[in-house]
């Protein structure tokens, strides 16, 4: 039996597919329960799980590797420490991204 808490599930959520798209108006409640209304930040990070942390550490891990893997084709340091920062930074957004909207 599979487990909606267990700890890939955060990478779950991005494979599975739901049933009918239906947008919901600006004032209307969507069908699953609210936590809180008016979150802030920290309500944020103390209500994430250790799978919503995998899974920016595995895009960014990711993204990290590959900046490399790109910046080594350069000629010059310059070129490859402006690869390598312009792509990890890219990949630590994505996967900030990814957790907060997963």
């Amino acid at each position: 039996e599979r487990s909606s808490t267990g700890i890939f599930s955060s990478f779950g959520a991005i494979f599975k597919q739901v049933g009918h798209k239906h947008l919901y108006g600006p004032y209307e409640r969507p069908p699953y329960p609210i936590i809180t209304d008016k979150p802030t930040i920290s309500d944020v990070i103390q209500n994430m799980r250790f799978s919503d942390f995998l899974l920016g550490g595995t895009i960014y891990g990711v993204g990290t590797v590959w900046s490399f893997a790109l910046s080594r084709q350069m000629s010059s340091v310059m070129q490859r420490l402006l690869t390598y920062h312009v792509f990890s930074h890219m990949f630590f957004m994505v996967s900030l991204a990814a957790v907060i909207t997963v």
